[in-house]
């Protein structure tokens, strides 16, 4: 058996990856802090990258994509809700976004 012959895709662990896992677990609801605890217990990672990274991926707030322009909006996944809660974005639920404006 040639065991180069078996392809394996490596994606690297990182904060968004994790972050997306968390939101799945807590059912595609929950808060910045439910998710920052989630990160955090892997013990990787920075508290400022994790926030950064929460910061980051949130799809409705305008003044992100100012403060982390380098960031894709393919990458960014997070919908957050008056009450505070964020929720995966779907733009089919919360409508489309442009820059962190509805449109």
């Amino acid at each position: 058996m040639d065991i180069n012959s078996r392809s394996r895709k490596f994606e690297p662990e990182t904060v968004r990856t994790l972050l997306d896992q968390a939101l799945e677990r807590f059912g595609d609801r929950a808060t910045a802090e439910d998710l920052f605890q989630a990160v955090a217990r892997t013990g990787h990672w920075t508290d400022d990258i994790i926030w950064q990274t929460i910061m980051e991926s949130i799809v409705n707030i305008p003044v992100l994509y100012y403060k982390y322009p380098i960031v894709p909006v393919e990458q960014r996944f997070l919908f957050e809700r008056e009450e505070g809660y964020f929720e995966r974005y779907d733009p089919n639920w919360h409508g489309q976004y442009d820059h962190g404006h509805r449109i």
